[in-house]
């Protein structure tokens, strides 16, 4: 039987569109970057902005090919896939020594301090 319950990093931030507000999310998975979005049925999708620890199983999900579109310069390209999401194993969200200690990283890499 092969495990199809995997955990990604999940990107929730607040986006402002017209007069409403909604919580987006994204997530890089294998060096690709994938919009994700929930079911109405899953209840248990991010409500505030953050960085998150999703827990999915590949039968509760399917992926959506990006649509081809046109920015305001006239140039074409196709928007990131999307995998929705009807059910989540877990999620968890990132305290902010996590997130502390995560960015001490990054920046310790970048200036060439983590070996």
């Amino acid at each position: 039987m092969e495990n199809t319950v995997r955990t990604i990093t999940l990107h929730s931030q607040e986006v402002k569109k017209d007069k409403q507000t909604f919580i987006a999310s994204s997530a890089e998975i294998n060096g690709k970057w994938f919009k994700i979005k929930f079911t109405k049925e899953c209840a248990d999708a991010p409500k505030t902005r953050g960085l998150y620890e999703l827990t999915i199983d590949f039968d509760e999900c399917s992926i959506e090919a990006g649509k081809i579109y046109t920015n305001s310069k006239g140039k074409s390209g196709v928007a990131n896939d999307t995998i929705w999401v009807r059910h989540i194993v877990g999620l968890r969200k990132y305290t902010e020594d996590e997130l502390k200690a995560a960015n001490r990283m990054a920046m310790g890499n970048i200036f060439g301090e983590n070996k």
